[in-house]
């Protein structure tokens, strides 16, 4: 049953078959679900450990997906410490996609397991989801301005 699934996900996201670092085929799961802010606060993570000759992968990476373009997504690592959250990306490279994809894999010792989700975005606000961002941070930084002023008057 999961070919004829994957088939026909494919055939209805094309743009899957094109992230050739995580072959589709070899996924468990490739769920479906609809954007959220919670997405937006996430960071890709890769993260993998050789022990004594065996790897131990965690990785968590994005892909946003406008029109037919596939774009990947910055993720954690070891040399790259501080990258953004999913929304604060798309801010910055000022897209707005029609879908964002998430791929997990794991792998440990003799288990290894991919799971995608393909979240769509069509319908989620994501103005409205920087307008709030811009404004928390706003809020933010003039607590942060009046602490300062507050410790050294001038």
């Amino acid at each position: 049953m999961k070919s004829y699934e994957r088939t026909l996900k494919a055939k209805e996201f094309p743009f899957i078959t094109t992230i050739q670092d995580y072959n589709y085929k070899f996924a468990q799961t490739i769920g479906i679900e609809k954007g959220d802010p919670i997405l937006l606060e996430r960071k890709g993570l890769a993260r993998c450990i050789n022990n004594s000759g065996r790897n131990y992968c965690d990785n968590c990476v994005y892909y946003a997906v406008v029109g037919d373009k596939v774009l990947p997504l910055d993720y954690h690592t070891s040399a790259n410490d501080d990258c953004g959250t999913v929304g604060e990306q798309l801010f910055d490279l000022q897209l707005s996609p029609d879908f964002i994809i998430e791929i997990k894999y794991k792998e440990y010792e003799d288990f290894e397991r991919m799971d995608w989700v393909i979240y769509k975005m069509k319908n989620f606000n994501l103005v409205e989801y920087h307008k709030n961002q811009i404004d928390e941070a706003a809020r933010q930084l003039k607590a942060e301005i009046e602490a300062a002023c507050a410790t050294n008057p001038a």
